[in-house]
């Protein structure tokens, strides 16, 4: 399966709406929600465990031969990468150089993110 990076972007938003202290992202095959409604399951399933794979997530565990899975919560290097797409300005540069280079790798596109965000900050202080 291909990378989708805004899959990505949209099941890391939607972790991180979702989970709380006390609080998991649960998401099973036939649940309906915006995310199901963008993607399939079996793309958000993938991208699940590819987030993770990547350390992105703290946890990822899936049940029933993948009927369903279950995240505690984004990691610290979660955390930090959705910040740094979370503005869409950044969002579409960040897709927009990894489209010039044709490649969606997502340590280039975690990379490549870091490096805009940085940009963008020192550029507001007029550095």
């Amino acid at each position: 399966m291909k990378i989708n990076p805004d899959c990505i972007r949209d099941l890391l938003i939607d972790i991180e709406n979702t989970t709380t202290f006390n609080k998991q992202y649960v998401m099973c095959n036939d649940t309906d929600s915006d995310l199901t409604d963008k993607y399939s399951y079996d793309v958000v399933l993938y991208h699940s465990r590819y987030c993770y794979e990547a350390k992105l997530l703290t946890s990822y565990t899936p049940f029933d031969s993948g009927q369903y899975f279950i995240v505690a919560d984004l990691s610290p290097d979660g955390h930090a990468f959705l910040e740094n797409i979370r503005n869409n300005t950044n969002w579409n540069k960040v897709k927009n150089a990894l489209k010039s280079a044709g490649t969606y790798s997502l340590k280039l596109m975690i990379e490549t993110a870091a490096q805009i965000a940085s940009t963008r900050v020192i550029s507001s202080l007029g550095i």
